[in-house]
């Protein structure tokens, strides 16, 4: 019976280590008061005795500032005294796309688009207006003698402008070369004359079957109504061509001032008779000054 009981006391002795280490195991105190990490921005419960909440913010990103666009759209609006009549016109133009960054503020090169109106005078015409009439003294109602047609025109047009000289910076002077040209719509209109005519008291308009009366001064008393004759409207379309120099004195970057100063010429497919005393013309050449008054800003970004 001993030699039995030996054996089972062995085999207990042996088994009490394993069963010491299971037991340990078992988280204690200790151990519960250990927790993993929590993840970053997350409300995490702590698993130790009291139950208090542990938030962890979330880190803060950078704040980036949008780059501000740059200034490289300009409208302006402005007065053109020509040599031969005068102008009013409206012009857009943008930064070459390129320039970028930095310079586009600076208005290096610039194409723009721009929308005239002019009307024609011949140099005839202005001599007969400031002169006395040989046999009534001076003229009534602002006749011109001799005038056959008003004569305007409508001009469609793309412009290439390139600084060569001066700083595009608000204080100073800087000054464009400016070429350009595109599309010329010419408008002509008869010139009606009222006075004691042959056949009446008019108005009437120069023709070959009117002539004698049209070109008589004593019979003409003074121009007829400026809607007259508008249902006779012809339509004469052309060409037209323009260089300059163009001085950019501005003294803000978002405002425009300059004077433009150049050569001009336009052709037109039939000849315009403005004059009944001179031969008619298509090519029409003159010498011209021109203020832009307006403002420049910033276009969609493009960079």
């Amino acid at each position: 019976m001993r030699l039995f009981l030996i054996p089972l006391l062995a085999t207990a002795f042996f088994l009490l280590p394993e069963h010491g280490q299971a037991q340990s195991a078992v988280p204690t105190d200790s151990t519960r008061s250990l927790s993993i990490p929590p993840k970053e921005g997350k409300l995490v419960p702590s698993v130790a005795t009291d139950s208090t909440r542990v938030v962890i913010p979330p880190k803060s990103k950078p704040v980036i500032k949008p780059r501000p666009r740059p200034i490289d759209r300009e409208f302006s609006g402005g007065i053109q005294i020509n040599s031969d009549g005068y102008s009013v016109l409206l012009e857009k133009g943008t930064v070459r796309s390129e320039e970028s960054g930095e310079r586009a503020n600076m208005f290096y090169n610039v194409r723009s688009y721009s929308l005239e109106f002019t009307e024609y005078f011949s140099p005839n015409e202005l001599k007969s207006s400031q002169s006395s009439d040989p046999n009534q003294g001076s003229r009534s109602q602002g006749y011109t003698f001799g005038k056959a047609a008003n004569f305007y025109a409508v001009k469609l047009g793309m412009n290439f402008r390139k600084m060569i000289a001066g700083k595009p910076e608000s204080g100073t002077v800087s000054i464009h070369w400016v070429n350009g040209g595109g599309l010329a719509v010419g408008l002509v209109k008869p010139y009606y004359v009222t006075g004691n005519f042959t056949s009446g008291n008019g108005p009437i308009k120069y023709e070959p079957a009117t002539a004698n009366n049209f070109l008589d001064a004593a019979r003409v008393t003074g121009k007829g109504p400026f809607a007259e004759g508008l249902k006779e409207l012809k339509i004469n379309p052309g060409l037209h061509l323009k260089s300059a120099l163009r001085f950019d004195f501005a003294n803000n970057k978002k405002r425009l001032t300059a004077l433009e100063t150049g050569v001009a010429a336009a052709y037109y497919f039939q000849p315009v008779e403005i004059m009944a005393t001179k031969k008619p013309q298509s090519l029409f050449v003159n010498v011209y000054a021109a203020l832009h008054f307006g403002k420049r800003y910033a276009g969609k970004e493009r960079y």
